[in-house]
């Protein structure tokens, strides 16, 4: 369902594709560093469109007020009418000026309470829909059921859904006939809707050859206002936009009318201060190929499944495999985003990741997948103020691929997954609210294991909430890239921010603390707010992060210049962390703001790298690194039971680790544990949420395969990382995290730093308490001015913890956990993790 309405949806986000494609005037190829950036761009505009989905094909309209939080239980009320019966504006035919809003409205068959519906083009400009001359919209059927989510009509046997104007859908397109096509189990029924353009004194015309009908000719100014229209039957057109402005002039073909063929050129910096003439475009045929095979995870061939590749130009194409498996596209020279129509894939595979491709011009790219065969489910129910509510999206992934479903009538839903993900944790799930208003969801799930049921969400609605934009503190301008949370001491929400640095979070009342952070900016918090049955304006001004340097090397095996692929690097200083994955030649790239470093990198095949002292400052750093790899000498393995009971305990969290290597998992639907490992002695440490901590010392594998079974007691109390959120401090996370006192020189003693924010005076009863997980407190740290180093960029205070106890006494590998007091009462908790 993720793909519906795909050509409202390519409309919609091609300004997020211009802008990053074409930033430099007048240039039609970009160099490397730069289309990459367009590849970025891409993913996250694809991201972003497929996350939109709620439950038709209607879904981009946003703020109307079919989602005020009223939960619609339908019933078998029939009020006997005619059959199926489609309007827009009240009319079987109509006309609205482009930019507009219109109302599609589908009256059921007596009886009936679902409906399939699409979209068409009509090609020949006469108003009558002809399914055999006309054009489906590609990706464009889906099914309704009255009173759905996004019904806006109570009424029994009535749908409505708005079209709105300011939205960059079919509305803003002139020159564009279109049929809504219903049918249900009484028949069959459509409505005409003509788009006619704005009319203004200003606008730019020309042809596209090959002379064809409805490709779609865009124009955008700097502030990503999008006016369109569509050719016409020569191929010729005239686009009118509302001001004196310079726009960027662009021309694709979404419904493919061109079978395939792509634009020459985009122009840009475009002046319309009249109507100028002459701008051409000219669709050419493409060269270049990409092929590949798609297998499932037996080798076996996926036959009938669509592959599309989208691109740097505007517009994309596609193919279906044949009975090999096999696949063809053709394209021009550029970068390319390969991937897969979820629709054509759901439910019977998991949907594998794209790929970013680069093509020569004249050159054949091979490009395989691995897609795995659902062979389990997953299922639950969405209830919505507590009843239960269909039309929900549900979003599930895994290492290996993901799928989505929706909630159905009586609330459940079922996702159709592959087992063989339990062995690598299992999926994560939840459910699509955000661009829903007034609402917020209880649960999140990860380590979901094939097979699970009960996996509810309770989604609730709400008055009170954090509304506002987000704005670059140097520019002023709204702010990109960004997103904003709220945390009440328990619960964690989240939300985006819109092109205008918009954003709005619905909240149950409470305190919380609310932050903003983006990936080109320093995170700001405000503390304190409370929420009670209203909505608070709360702006924020980003610092933005000047990345001033660069860190750069290769990861490779010890004793040769053999590359290794997938090394996780992450670096952290005490104001900035991020982290990547090293490519198939063993590279990793950061820029990075000016500070003092250190590198963490980690593969499961090979011993852990630590280093420390990488200085940035204002240039490049070469940090090349060798890794030693693991010989697997033996094994670890057992089940993980409720303490008393073999009643297995599934996505259990176990880690284990010694000097120098470390390695994680979960346990499966038996509540079975799994580690190939070195010799070595080990730390265990297993934890889930409803049950203690659970830790022991001295496993010892030394070429053999130790059996060690894992008994957790339920936790009747407290959750362990429970935070009692007093309205006076926060507590951050640690740096660094994970973290290791072990790789110490002469005379040093590498720390970990907790920070932490006071809104008063410390106090001499402020102290850090350190525990393992256990709940065994290991030390005690006395925050006192005297100790407690400040650190403006926290807000206030960091101390330091050596990896010690209260007797001088070096811990071992495993979890921690650190609980802030003030005056002897908990404020807040964090988890860490200690290497050695």
């Amino acid at each position: 369902m993720r793909r519906e309405f795909k050509f409202f949806m390519v409309i919609a986000i091609l300004g997020l594709f211009a802008v990053s494609i074409y930033t430099v005037q007048n240039e039609e190829m970009m160099n490397f560093s730069k289309k990459q950036a367009v590849i970025n761009s891409l993913k996250r505009s694809c991201h972003h469109v497929e996350k939109v989905h709620i439950s038709n094909p209607f879904n981009f309209v946003k703020g109307t007020n079919k989602k005020e939080g009223v939960a619609r239980v339908f019933n078998n009320i029939s009020n006997l009418r005619d059959p199926i019966d489609v309007k827009i504006n009240g009319e079987d035919q109509t006309t609205i000026t482009q930019g507009d809003d219109f109302v599609v409205t589908i009256y059921f068959s007596d009886g009936c309470f679902e409906a399939n519906i699409s979209m068409w083009v009509d090609m020949n400009g006469n108003g009558i829909w002809e399914d055999d001359i006309d054009l489906l919209a590609p990706d464009t059927e889906a099914e309704i059921v009255d009173n759905d989510l996004d019904d806006e009509d109570p009424a029994v046997g009535v749908y409505q859904i708005t079209f709105y104007g300011d939205e960059d859908g079919p509305n803003r397109v002139s020159n564009l006939g279109l049929f809504f096509v219903a049918e249900d189990a009484g028949g069959i029924d459509d409505a005409f809707l003509w788009i006619d353009p704005i009319t203004s004194d200003y606008s730019v015309s020309g042809l596209v050859t090959p002379a064809a009908p409805n490709v779609i000719i865009a124009v955008m100014s700097s502030e990503e206002n999008m006016w369109m229209t569509a050719t016409g039957p020569a191929g010729n057109y005239q686009n009118f936009v509302e001001i004196e402005e310079t726009y960027m002039v662009m021309a694709f073909d979404p419904i493919g009318v061109l079978g395939g063929m792509f634009p020459d050129t985009v122009y840009v910096d475009v002046l319309i201060d009249g109507h100028i003439t002459g701008y051409d475009f000219n669709f050419i045929p493409g060269n270049s190929f990409i092929e590949g095979h798609v297998l499932d995870e037996n080798g076996a061939p996926v036959v009938g499944v669509t592959v599309y590749a989208g691109g740097q130009m505007p517009g994309g194409v596609s193919t279906e495999t044949d009975e090999f498996g096999y696949y063809n596209l053709t394209v021009i020279e550029g970068w390319w985003n390969v991937g897969f129509d979820w629709d054509s894939l759901i439910p019977d595979y998991l949907c594998a990741d794209d790929v970013q491709v680069y093509v020569e011009d004249g050159e054949t790219v091979t490009q395989d997948f691995l897609l795995y065969t659902t062979d389990s489910q997953i299922e639950g129910t969405v209830y919505l103020d507590d009843v239960p509510a269909a039309g929900f999206e549900i979003d599930c992934w895994s290492d290996i691929g993901g799928t989505e479903t929706d909630s159905e009538p009586g609330g459940g839903y079922v996702l159709h997954v592959a087992s063989e993900a339990d062995a690598m944790g299992g999926y994560s799930i939840d459910v699509d609210i955000w661009d829903i208003p007034g609402v917020y969801v209880v649960e999140y799930y990860n380590n979901i294991m094939s097979g699970s049921t009960g996996i509810d969400f309770h989604i609730y609605t709400v008055t009170g909430g954090v509304e506002g934009h987000v704005y670059d503190s140097v520019t002023l301008e709204p702010a990109q890239d960004c997103w904003v949370n709220a945390f009440d001491g328990t619960n964690w929400f989240g939300t985006g921010i819109d092109d205008e640095g918009f954003y709005q979070l619905p909240l149950p009342n409470g305190t919380y603390e609310v932050y903003a952070q983006g990936e080109m900016y320093y995170q700001q918090t405000v503390e304190n707010v409370v929420i009670e049955d209203e909505m608070i304006t709360l702006d924020f001004y980003l610092d933005p992060i000047s990345f001033d340097g660069e860190l750069e090397g290769y990861a490779y095996e010890e004793g040769t210049t053999d590359p290794i692929e997938g090394v996780d690097v992450w670096v952290h200083s005490d104001t900035y962390s991020t982290g990547t994955y090293t490519d198939e030649f063993g590279y990793y790239h950061f820029d990075l703001p000016n500070d003092d470093y250190t590198l963490n990198a980690w593969h499961v095949n090979y011993y852990g790298v630590y280093i420390e002292d990488i200085v940035i400052n204002n240039n490049i750093v070469q940090q090349d690194f060798e890794m030693e790899p693991v010989s697997f000498d033996g094994s670890l393995s057992g089940y993980v039971y409720e303490e008393g009971t073999t009643n297995p305990i599934i996505s259990a969290n176990i880690w284990v680790g010694t000097q120098g290597y470390w390695n994680w998992t979960y346990s499966d639907g038996t509540g079975y544990y799994y580690f190939d490992l070195p010799n070595g002695t080990y730390s265990l440490d297993c934890w889930k949420d409803g049950y203690l901590g659970y830790h022991v010392d001295e496993i010892v594998i030394n070429n053999d395969n130790v059996i060690y079974d894992i008994y957790m007691v339920p936790d009747v109390g407290a959750d362990d990382e429970e935070l009692i959120t007093l309205p006076i401090s926060s507590l951050s996370q640690n740096f660094p995290n994970p973290f290791n006192p072990s790789v110490a020189g002469a005379g040093r003693s590498p720390t970990t730093t907790i920070s932490f924010s006071l809104n008063t005076e410390i106090t001499e009863d402020t102290e850090i308490i350190i525990y393992n997980i256990k709940g065994q407190k290991i030390r005690t740290l006395e925050c006192d001015e005297s100790l407690v180093t400040k650190a403006p960029m926290y807000r206030d205070y960091s101390i330091t913890w050596d990896g010690k106890d209260d007797n001088n006494i070096p811990v071992g590998s495993g979890i921690y956990f650190y609980q802030l007091l003030i005056d002897g009462k908990p404020e807040a908790s964090k988890k860490m993790l200690l290497l050695r």
